[in-house]
């Protein structure tokens, strides 16, 4: 597309024109370009408003030109800015991408909506998060929300049909979605690691879990489990060995 036939898509553009009584539409109108009345200029048959303004004629045309290479609306607006502009240019760049096939099948993945964070129970086993871990062997696992106290057992869940009678009545995540139950998903995961690091010890695995989870309720998260869940410490080897005063 050249200046001249951009000069003469100007003189004949009917938009341009304004009857002596304008309608509500075109009243409308005239207040998007009122706002940009000090920008505006012509200079060698075109009307410039920063950049070049472009006839309602031409608008297709010039919207092919930047959609070649499917950019995406963000590079085609500012690849527009440099040379073009008229009412809406934007939003008609942000509706040919929704519109183009190609364009949906590359695009990103729209932002995850911010998940909603559990509000923290006031006291033990107000709410209780539930999954299973394995598959060297399959421990049900369950983590009161208020104090991070583990209790382990076999057995499998995660929103299955086992958890729909009445007696397990409560709130329930989608099954599948780690998100939604981070509490149980989390403690599952160091769980599994710590269990994987003692497989060459020469113990049973009752015993390497009873291990781990005597360490893991003394373990500080701010504070520790057991002085959230009893009130208290619980007497390991190590406190052992400090006098007691």
């Amino acid at each position: 597309m050249t200046s001249s036939q951009h000069a003469h898509g100007l003189c004949v553009d009917s938009g341009l024109r304004l009857s002596p009584r304008p309608g509500p539409r075109v009243r409308c109108w005239v207040r998007g370009w009122r706002v940009r009345r000090d920008q505006l200029s012509v200079c060698q048959g075109t009307l410039n408003c920063g950049s070049h303004v472009v006839s309602s004629k031409l608008c297709i045309r010039v919207l092919e030109n930047l959609h070649e290479g499917n950019l995406g609306p963000v590079k085609m607006q500012s690849l527009a800015r440099k040379c073009v502009w008229w009412l809406g240019t934007d939003k008609q760049l942000e509706d040919l991408t929704t519109k183009c096939s190609g364009c949906h099948r590359v695009q990103n993945a729209p932002p995850q909506a911010p998940l909603h964070l559990w509000e923290w129970p006031s006291a033990p086993w107000q709410r209780v998060h539930i999954d299973f871990a394995g598959p060297f062997s399959m421990f049900l696992i369950a983590v009161d929300a208020h104090s991070k106290w583990p209790e382990t057992n076999y057995g499998c869940v995660v929103n299955g049909p086992q958890y729909t009678s009445e007696a397990k009545n409560g709130i329930k995540s989608a099954p599948h979605h780690p998100a939604k139950n981070r509490l149980a998903e989390r403690f599952v995961q160091t769980f599994k690691k710590s269990i994987k690091a003692m497989e060459k010890e020469d113990i049973s695995l009752q015993h390497k879990v009873d291990n781990f989870i005597f360490v893991y309720l003394n373990s500080i998260h701010a504070t520790t489990p057991a002085m959230l869940f009893m009130n208290r410490n619980l007497r390991s080897c190590i406190e052992l060995m400090k006098p007691d005063l």
